[in-house]
């Protein structure tokens, strides 16, 4: 192998000596094969030495082209440019036959467009009118008396007698003048969402946009108005010197690099407050370090917060990866940035995510790419692997749910209950638990025993429908 590699060197020297003897041949940075061009291949090629998956002399002629910030390291900035270069978002930088001096490297960051939502609509359920049997009572009865005849002998007189009237008590009869109504969330009609690059199920009238490509994808799925959804992003960058960020290197600084910062710094100017509940790191941070064996974890957490943004006050759930990367200074100025990976999210108004969740988690766990994506994404990074197996959506959300505080949502829930003079009562027959209307129990009756109260651990489960009064 190292003789091959020898070789190809070798005549990669040989390539560049010539062409660069020809008059007029221009020279261009991230031009790996010496074609002319900046193509898929120069960016895959670069992308495998900055991931250490290959190797390059400093004194192979070819390094000096792919070095764009010329900081003597082949890193993913330089991929990074390269790339850009590749798919046309940039413009290709001829290399002057002279370049003697360090360049500022600038890095291009991904953005986000603003979601619009169109305003929900609630179908009205439908429920038959209950009826009541009346309870039926017989007539008493009772006997005339008889005398006898007297006879010639000695008169008898018979005592008159009356029969005691018979009545048939009635039984209680059960009390059904009511409704049950299922909830929002307990009667989602799905639907499947297709483009080019992925498939979701989702319920049916929520709506998903998106942007990107291959290379860094971003989606987000929510119901009519936004006040409910989820979102991912695959990447972001972030300057760990502030002074790169001023002058436009990126659009976001963190000084400690880890997930709480992150988010907390998303949200600082658009939210009231956003306050973290709770924090976990994932079970599957050794699955996701296995993915990227030669760049560390610095930080992954899942996040339980609850915040106040446009007039909603809400609760999700966070999650996201931050990735060592090396410092890289010059001019006195660190050009290094925070690599953030895996952005997960998922919201709703403050006390639904616990009814909400596992409808979230449906539509988080029905995201595949499609054949077509794959085939991009393979070209791009050079790999057979499968990008399904780089997102992070699943098992790391319900963990961070669940390890929200128990207490705070059973306290949330009682509190809801009896502003909304509402009481949580439990089917014994099917397990759901419903929001009655104060005194259904007393209603009910003592003798049936189909409807009960549920534990004060059960508020933490939310309901599935309410009832009424019909």
């Amino acid at each position: 192998m190292k003789n091959i590699r020898a070789i190809l060197s070798a005549g990669l020297i040989a390539v560049f000596l010539a062409v660069a003897c020809i008059p007029g041949f221009a020279a261009f940075y991230g031009d790996f094969n010496l074609d002319g061009k900046v193509n898929s291949t120069d960016a895959r090629n670069v992308l495998r030495i900055a991931a250490r998956l290959e190797s390059i002399s400093k004194s192979d002629p070819v390094f000096e082209l792919i070095d764009v910030d010329h900081n003597g390291k082949i890193n993913s900035a330089d991929a990074r440019k390269v790339l850009r270069m590749a798919a046309r978002l940039e413009d290709r930088i001829e290399k002057p036959s002279d370049v003697t001096t360090t360049a500022e490297p600038t890095t291009a960051e991904p953005t986000t467009a603003e979601p619009t939502t169109a305003k929900p609509t609630t179908a009205e359920p439908t429920t038959a009118e209950p009826t009541t049997a009346e309870p039926t009572t017989a007539e008493s009865t009772t006997a005339e008396p008889t005398t006898a005849e007297p006879t010639t002998a000695e008169p008898t007189t018979a005592e008159p007698t009356t029969a005691e009237p018979a009545v048939t008590v009635p039984s209680e009869q059960p009390f059904t003048n009511y409704k049950v109504t299922p909830a929002e969330w307990a009667a989602v009609e799905w639907e499947t969402y297709e483009n080019v690059y992925f498939t979701l199920t989702i319920p049916k009238g929520w709506q998903v946009e998106w942007q990107g490509n291959a290379q860094q994808l971003y989606w987000r799925a929510t119901n009519p108005d936004g006040t409910l959804g989820l979102s991912n992003l695959d990447h972001r960058y972030a300057a760990k010197d502030i002074r790169y960020m001023q002058m436009g290197g990126t659009d976001l600084y963190l000084a400690d690099g880890t997930v709480r910062e992150f988010f907390e710094t998303v949200y600082a100017n658009s939210a009231d407050y956003f306050t973290v509940k709770n924090s976990i790191v994932p079970a599957n941070k050794d699955q996701l370090q296995a993915m990227r064996p030669t760049t560390p974890i610095r930080d992954y957490q899942s996040m339980y917060a609850v915040f106040k943004e446009n007039g909603l006050e809400g609760e999700g759930i966070y999650s996201a990866v931050v990735m060592e990367s090396p410092d890289v200074w010059a001019y006195g100025m660190n050009y290094g940035m925070w690599e953030i990976n895996c952005i997960y999210t998922e919201w709703a108004p403050l006390g639904a995510l616990v009814n909400w969740q596992p409808v979230l988690n449906t539509v988080a766990q029905s995201f595949r790419h499609t054949p077509y994506y794959i085939q991009e994404w393979r070209s791009v990074l050079g790999t057979d692997a499968s990008p399904d197996g780089q997102t992070n959506i699943g098992d790391s959300v319900l963990e961070a749910f669940e390890e929200r505080s128990t207490a705070d949502t059973i306290l949330q829930e009682k509190r809801s209950d009896m502003i909304g003079e509402y009481e949580r009562v439990a089917d014994s027959e099917t397990g759901n638990i419903y929001r009655a209307y104060n005194g259904f129990l007393d209603d009910m009756g003592s003798e049936q025993t189909r409807y009960i109260p549920i534990t004060d651990d059960q508020y933490a489960e939310g309901f599935v429908g309410w009832i009424d009064r019909s």
